[in-house]
């Protein structure tokens, strides 16, 4: 192709050598030719997109140094390097904000105890995300920024993607199991379900928050804000023991738990009264209200769905406790 004057591009030459050779061992199957088509058809797109926007880009600066001569070149490089700067601090800056350089991770163990203890991690990174997201939320919605509201909802989908790739990897982890072992996919299968319950959510969650901001309704009053931060530090305080049993592998303390969760719904029961006693006494706005019944059902759930995945850990390492003991 090089001998002939053929326009290549290394990156797109390596994709289609592993799309035909992909095609040339029937690795396309009818699951997945659908998404090697379109990442075919994207790539030439981008190549075309590209193109088009270099040559229009390209002959904009070239008629401005045309027009103004010295000076638009000395301002031209002046903005290429506040871009570089820019984009060097924003890049640092998000480094430094990131609390977790890890994603999560599969699990490659064959017995309840090793499922338990491998994805304990994954949940462990599951709710120190859960909990940075409802506190953007609840921030944005307090400031009535939509910066935070857009953090928080991107969070949120990161997660849920990060799930999504460990349940796409679910089928080759039960093909690679032994035929004993069919009570681990279920406790493995049942842990992705409640990660996936709790990621969908949150992302409910900040994305109700970010509708509503972005479409200039009535902010939340001084009182539900207040109420919302109350409920933030208290599902704060719950995460956090969680995340401590869990990193210490100490599953029986889990019973301990039990008591906190029906004071934490309790509580989101209380403001649910609160708010339907303010939207009868009060000239209340319906999307107002609407969305913190919103919130407050969802945090409902969460704290529901939380407990429910920490509840399996403790009868799951209770059998796999008894089976150890009664082995021995």
């Amino acid at each position: 192709a090089t001998d002939r004057q053929l326009p290549l591009s290394t990156t797109y030459i390596t994709f289609m050598v592993a799309m035909g050779t992909s095609m040339a061992d029937l690795a396309w199957g009818r699951e997945s030719a659908v998404y090697r088509v379109s990442g075919v058809l994207k790539i030439l797109g981008g190549f075309f997109i590209t193109a088009v926007a270099a040559f229009v880009l390209t002959g904009i600066l070239v008629l401005v140094i045309y027009g103004f001569g010295f000076p638009a070149i000395v301002l031209l490089i002046g903005i290429t390097l506040a871009i570089l700067v820019k984009s060097f601090l924003k890049h640092r800056k998000f480094l430094k904000s990131k609390k977790w350089e890890e994603r999560l991770k599969k699990s490659e163990s064959h017995n309840i105890k090793g499922v338990i203890d491998d994805s304990s991690g994954n949940v462990v990174m599951s709710l120190k995300r859960s909990l940075e997201i409802y506190a953007l939320t609840v921030r944005g919605l307090s400031l009535n920024d939509s910066k935070e509201l857009k953090a928080a909802q991107k969070l949120a989908t990161e997660l849920i993607r990060d799930i999504d790739k460990l349940r796409e990897d679910t089928f080759f982890l039960i093909r690679g199991l032994e035929d004993s072992s069919v009570e681990v996919s279920r406790v493995y299968i049942l842990i992705l379900e409640y990660l996936q319950n709790i990621s969908r959510s949150l992302s409910f969650i900040s994305e109700k928050g970010l509708d509503h901001t972005q479409n200039n309704h009535k902010g939340l009053r001084f009182n539900q804000i207040k109420e919302l931060k109350v409920l933030e530090n208290k599902l704060s305080g719950f995460f956090k023991e969680i995340i401590e049993i869990l990193e210490s592998g100490k599953y029986e303390k889990i019973s301990l738990l039990y008591e906190e969760e029906t004071d934490l719904q309790e509580g989101v029961n209380q403001r649910i009264d609160y708010q339907v006693a303010r939207t009868r006494a009060e000239d209340a706005s319906p999307k107002n209200s609407m969305l913190f019944f919103s919130l407050l059902l969802e945090t409902k759930e969460l704290i529901s769905t939380v407990f429910e995945l920490i509840a399996l850990y403790y009868k799951e390492n209770q059998t796999a406790k008894e089976i150890t003991e009664g082995d021995y």
